[in-house]
């Protein structure tokens, strides 16, 4: 019985672990070298946010680097979005992490 509840409460918990109201509008594919990624338009908590640029590959492994994601202030910041820069980004304007995360996670899976 424990095994099930745990199964369930991971299975939940991943299914909620998205940030609330983001998506992602437009994508336009960009590659230079051995780096590729995307260009976006998102909408996050009712903003539309334009031109953010997401890099997915580099060197054909992961990299989790998104430019010019606007924190919901106007202001645009470049963020790497894995578990090494959390705490920056936690610094820069908290609760910006999580969702930088998703547009990352949306955009390149």
């Amino acid at each position: 019985m424990k095994v099930i509840y745990a199964v369930l409460m991971t299975a939940l918990a991943t299914s909620v672990a998205h940030a609330d109201d983001v998506s992602i509008l437009k994508k336009k594919a960009w590659a230079k070298g051995r780096q590729s990624g995307y260009v976006i338009s998102y909408k996050h908590d009712g903003k539309v946010g334009k031109n953010a640029k997401v890099y997915c590959v580099s060197g054909g492994e992961p990299m989790y680097l998104v430019e010019g994601l606007d924190r919901g202030d106007g202001k645009k910041l470049d963020i790497m979005v894995d578990d090494d820069n959390g705490g920056l980004a936690t610094d820069l304007a908290p609760g910006y992490m999580r969702w930088a995360i998703d547009v990352w996670r949306l955009t390149c899976r």
